[in-house]
């Protein structure tokens, strides 16, 4: 059980104290709505906002990106959270385009240039509270001047590079449980949408693509109740209370959701879209970057046609963007646990008469016939110990994840979704888990081959080159290797490499003789 009841506690406690700290932000839009894996059918689909983003965001590091118009509460919101999380233990930076590096960093120059003093030069970089809080709030990003953008970029990855050779690392450093240094080091910023704003400047990809999660606020708007209750309960700027840090809490529950499984199902997906750039097709066999429609007509592949198009404007979102994604997931299942499990604590706590089918529910899911607290505690141990990240934490932080990280060609965006860059995103996603699907359903017979060991590898080879399905990127990439490794070895000297390669073979393409694929919907709400 990677994570326990006392963990559970953690996120109920900051999820708690993020809805105080946010009273005055009225923004109930829901980002992602989707079930339970688990217990889905008992308690029905469960919605997450732009605040429940940002709280899984502080349990795994997440830097995050806020993107809208002047005047969304981009900040404000970005205040409450970083205050409910860490109290005063944050500091926010307003870019602008005068800053230099003496900002950053609070420099001893006198102590620099002296000729008495010994000591290294990083000696000469004071303890300052942008260098040494855990979260940094970068306010305006786009108004980071050139000069700056290195320095910044050094500091998203951890380390801040100045002159003279100077380099120090940033963030809150402390000591892992297993007695190992660790350092926790956040990075949120938030950007005006447009450029007509004086003193902004384009803002380097290479920074841009630092910011595991861009949320565009154009993609969750207030609702009419949100305006309203803004509108009459609002005189002023939103009143932020203060509050202790959970500093150490959050610390804790980091390090055990770096140990969370995904499912299969996710592993599977992400490993799918890291191939998403190879193609048959091209010369090399990997696209080209836009990549563009005539290229593939031309080349009068079936893909193109039965995906309409699609695959000739998709492109992988890198290995980076992966990792960094399904590290976010984590805190979003953590976040899905804890809804869920307190759900059935107001279901076991009231009386059974009404609660009714959902007590029943339970009891089938914990296997005992237990009642109250009894009945609480056994779906908690059961469901903990099951706990994994899910399909749908991945499909739901998919489109923040590649929104500005160039997966799709600017030319589909416009065309199929009129340039709503959201749309065309979510679209992406159910596209290219659709594809995965009927890659693995229309095949099943030979991976069920596969799976099994029988028949030579040459008669599988075979098999595999001339099925129609796979000019699939999957299959020349991902599976073709295992079998080259499962060939390459030998019994009995090699019969436990041999063993293992056929295991990972068998993992991977288990799935398709399960009822998982097949029907499977998918995706935000």
């Amino acid at each position: 059980m990677i994570l326990s009841p006392e963990h559970i506690a953690v996120v109920d406690r900051l999820d708690e104290r993020t809805r105080l700290a946010s009273s005055d932000l009225h923004n109930s839009s829901p980002l992602a709505s989707y079930p339970d894996p688990m217990l889905g059918h008992v308690f029905g689909d469960m919605s997450f906002t732009l605040v429940d983003i940002l709280q899984a965001a502080v349990l795994t590091q997440t830097h995050v990106l806020l993107v809208g118009d002047t005047g969304t509460a981009k900040t404000d919101v970005l205040r409450m959270v970083s205050t409910a999380a860490f109290g005063d233990q944050w500091f926010l930076l307003r870019l602008n385009p005068h800053l230099d590096e003496q900002t950053f960093a609070d420099i001893d120059y006198k102590r620099l240039y002296s000729d008495t003093d010994e000591g290294s030069i990083r000696d000469c970089v004071r303890p300052c509270a942008l260098l040494d809080n855990p979260l940094l709030v970068l306010d305006e990003v786009n108004r980071t001047p050139a000069a700056l953008t290195n320095i910044l970029l050094g500091y998203m990855d951890g380390t801040i590079e100045l002159k003279f050779g100077i380099k120090k690392e940033v963030g809150h450093f402390y000591t892992s449980g297993e007695g190992q240094p660790r350092r926790y080091n956040l990075i949120w910023g938030t950007m005006n949408d447009g450029g007509e704003f004086e003193g902004t400047f384009g803002m380097d990809r290479a920074l841009r693509n630092r910011f595991t999660l861009t949320i565009p606020l154009d993609s969750c708007r207030p609702t009419n109740e949100d305006i309203a209750n803004v509108l009459l309960r609002r005189t002023g700027r939103a009143h932020i209370p203060r509050m202790p840090s959970m500093l150490d809490e959050v610390i804790t529950l980091s390090d055990r959701l770096e140990r969370l499984p995904m499912d299969d199902l996710s592993c599977l997906y992400l490993l799918y879209l890291a191939n998403l750039d190879c193609c048959p097709h091209t010369p090399g066999g990997f696209k080209k970057r836009p990549q563009s429609p005539e290229v593939c007509m031309r080349s009068k592949c079936r893909v193109f046609k039965q995906a309409d198009g699609f695959c000739a404007y998709a492109s992988s979102m890198g290995l980076r963007v992966g990792i960094f994604l399904k590290r976010a997931a984590t805190g979003l299942a953590a976040l899905r646990a804890a809804r869920t499990l307190r759900h059935v604590k107001n279901a076991c706590a009231g009386s059974e008469a009404a609660a009714g089918d959902t007590v029943d529910a339970l009891q089938n899911f914990a296997g005992c016939r237990e009642h109250g607290e009894g009945l609480r505690a056994a779906v908690a141990t059961r469901y903990l110990s099951h706990l994994t990240t899910s399909i749908d934490e991945i499909m739901a932080l998919l489109p923040m994840a590649t929104s500005g990280k160039r997966c799709l060609v600017d030319e589909f965006v416009v065309k199929r979704h009129g340039g709503d860059n959201w749309q065309a995103l979510r679209h992406y996603g159910r596209e290219t888990y659709s594809w995965m699907e009927a890659f693995f359903r229309d095949n099943s017979a030979i991976f069920a081959d596969l799976q099994g060991g029988n028949g030579a590898i040459d008669r599988l080879r075979e098999r595999l080159a001339h099925a129609e399905k796979f000019t699939d990127p999957f299959i020349r990439h991902v599976l073709e290797p295992f079998l080259d490794k499962i060939e390459s070895s030998r019994p009995p000297e090699h019969i436990e490499a041999d063993m293992a390669r056929r295991k990972a073979i068998g993992a991977v393409v288990s799935l398709v003789t399960t009822a998982a694929m097949p029907g499977r919907t998918v995706g935000a709400s």
